[in-house]
């Protein structure tokens, strides 16, 4: 009798850590987003990857002057691009030293949680500055809960390069 017990209060505990944890609230996406910033801060691509869902969708539009260069990334292809630039951010470093300065700010303008409780909407402001380049970006992202753990399933955004 007590095997059975055991057993059905370690079922209903995995059941409640696979299928009940699929909920999203403000405060964990907002807490998502500040390790997120800090994975960014430090170069860490791994994290930065793992931070996004399987079947990740972005598009991105960066205008540079008059130009506009669209992108549409999935997971794969966004990591990859995430792994060049941050190996071009540490090449750029070791030649200018201190010169080359890094440093970077966000804004959540807005989380919507969805009346399901399944997704939510972030509306995010990003600044980086990169030397003397500073690059300011606007995205609308949807947040889900993937296998427990909360990630960006796809991101809408725009960046301006000054």
């Amino acid at each position: 009798m007590k095997k059975l017990l055991l057993c059905l209060l370690l079922a209903a505990a995995a059941a409640w850590y696979f299928f009940g944890r699929t909920q999203v609230n403000e405060a964990e996406v907002r807490d998502f987003y500040q390790r997120q910033f800090e994975a960014s801060s430090k170069g860490d691509v791994g994290r930065l990857c793992g931070m996004l869902a399987s079947d990740f969708q972005g598009v991105n539009i960066t205008h540079v002057g008059p130009r506009q260069l669209r992108e549409l990334n999935d997971r794969d292809e966004t990591c990859d691009a995430l792994e060049k630039f941050y190996d071009q951010l540490k090449k750029l470093h070791a030649m200018a030293g201190d010169q080359f300065e890094v440093d970077g700010d966000y804004t959540i303008n807005g989380v919507e949680v969805a009346e399901d409780g399944k997704s939510a909407t972030v509306k995010v402001r990003s600044v980086a500055r990169l030397g003397r380049m500073r690059i300011t970006s606007r995205s609308t992202d949807t947040v889900v809960r993937q296998h427990g753990r909360l990630v960006v399933r796809r991101s809408d955004s725009r960046s301006w390069m000054e």
